[in-house]
């Protein structure tokens, strides 16, 4: 498979692989279907499934399988994703829920423009067929 991307839709049947290198700071969107996702130097994987997202932090090679046949897209900007410092450094002043609720207000925006971007691309991109 072919891991330049040229757009941002892909389209990947059950078990097939995406490499992407350099990824950091890159935002995986699933609308349709389940992934599995590692990266090099993460002792975690992680899998995605319809209407998540998953942010790529950490350098070197990330691969990305289909668990079933899966739609994405995989924003082409990379995104600053700064090193981990923990909740307390990061927003100090902010109570607990306050800082809950503000997360969800910002997966609600994202969530709904990745429905608009979806809703703009899933009648032009054509099909590809897997054997």
């Amino acid at each position: 498979m072919e891991t330049t991307l040229s757009h941002s839709l892909v389209r990947l049947g059950a078990e097939e692989l995406l490499s992407i290198e350099g990824g950091r700071g890159r935002c995986v969107v699933v609308f349709h279907g389940k992934v599995w996702i590692t990266q090099h130097g993460d002792l975690s994987d992680h899998v995605v499934t319809s209407g998540e997202s998953f942010t790529l932090d950490h350098r070197g090679v990330a691969l990305i399988e289909a668990l079933e046949p899966t739609s994405l897209v995989l924003l082409v900007e990379p995104t600053q994703v700064p090193d981990p410092i923990g909740y307390e450094a990061a927003w100090p002043q902010v109570e607990p829920l306050q800082a809950r609720l503000a997360g969800r207000k910002a997966a609600g925006v994202v969530a709904q423009a990745a429905r608009k971007l979806w809703s703009g691309v899933a009648g032009a991109a054509p099909q590809r067929q897997v054997a």
